[in-house]
């Protein structure tokens, strides 16, 4: 019986496969290309790798607030939540960078106060406001560099307790110090001091006028400040005036007018009747200025 040999279908030529084959001739690129972009064979362009940026991890719950300048630790574990309610800059680093374990804080500040106001931050109390100017502002001062703004809720009524105590007495050497050196030209706690300084000298409140001058030069931007608030009130005090004399000289001119039209009515009566009746107007008329009423 003759042998049968078997063998295995041969997988159908294509023009793909053809390319392929090691002992076949290849193709130059262009026919390629043009086999590619009809769908006869597969392209040869080289893939395209793009690399996987790092995905950041999720938020932090907790971050260390840190000294900026010095790497100083300020308060570990400060909810990132709470800190973001009350601190615009936090919210503005922490959305940005939300992945981050670490906020800073920068310029001068009292640790004590500092870790005050970030207790009162994390235990959702209020912050604390006391008699004494001073420590008030050590606590606004360290609102302002944890980014706290003025008019947050959480510190207004520490400015209104501290505007309250600027106008209320003189400002003392210390405080002026304070004020003219750590808070800035912009802030709210700055203009008010500037203003009731101001008010203080133009009424008269101050004793001692060359040593509060003397004292004033040496803060160059709180002078500067004074003296557009000093421009300004004159300016507006100037106006008032304007208009107060505008308005006196309309009144005498609308009083002045009748009795000169009276003047004038008498000079041309011809009898003795008409001259009667002008002096009895004329009587009426004075009658009438001497009681408004």
């Amino acid at each position: 019986m003759p042998e049968t040999h078997t063998s295995r279908p041969s997988t159908p030529i294509t023009t793909e496969t053809m390319i392929h084959r090691p002992n076949t001739p290849q193709a130059s690129e262009s026919i390629v290309n043009i086999l590619s972009r009809a769908g006869l064979c597969k392209s040869f362009a080289p893939k395209k790798h793009t690399e996987k940026k790092p995905c950041p991890g999720p938020r932090k719950l907790t971050v260390s607030i840190v000294d900026g300048n010095t790497d100083r630790l300020i308060h570990k574990y400060v909810p990132s939540r709470l800190l973001m309610a009350s601190s615009a800059k936090a919210t503005e680093v922490l959305v940005a960078k939300p992945w981050a374990g670490t906020f800073k804080v920068y310029g001068k500040y009292d640790p004590s106060t500092m870790n005050d106001v970030i207790n009162t931050i994390v235990l959702s109390q209020k912050m604390p406001i006391t008699k004494d100017l001073l420590s008030n502002l050590f606590t606004y001062e360290a609102c302002l560099r944890l980014g706290i703004q003025p008019t947050h809720a959480q510190i207004k009524l520490l400015v209104v307790k501290i505007n309250m105590q600027i106008s209320s007495a003189p400002v003392s050497k210390e405080i002026l110090a304070f004020i003219a050196t750590r808070i800035g030209p912009k802030d709210v706690v700055f203009k008010h001091t500037a203003n009731a300084l101001c008010h203080q000298r133009f009424t008269g409140q101050i004793d001692d006028l060359k040593g509060f001058e003397k004292m004033v030069s040496r803060k160059s931007a709180l002078q500067k400040k004074m003296v557009q608030i000093d421009q300004a009130h004159k300016a507006r005090r100037e106006a008032i005036v304007a208009s107060k004399r505008q308005r006196k000289q309309k009144a005498v001119a609308e009083k002045k007018g009748p009795a000169d039209a009276l003047v004038a009515e008498l000079e041309a009566a011809t009898t003795a009747d008409e001259v009667a009746a002008v002096e009895r107007k004329m009587k009426l008329l004075s009658l009438f200025k001497s009681d408004p009423n």
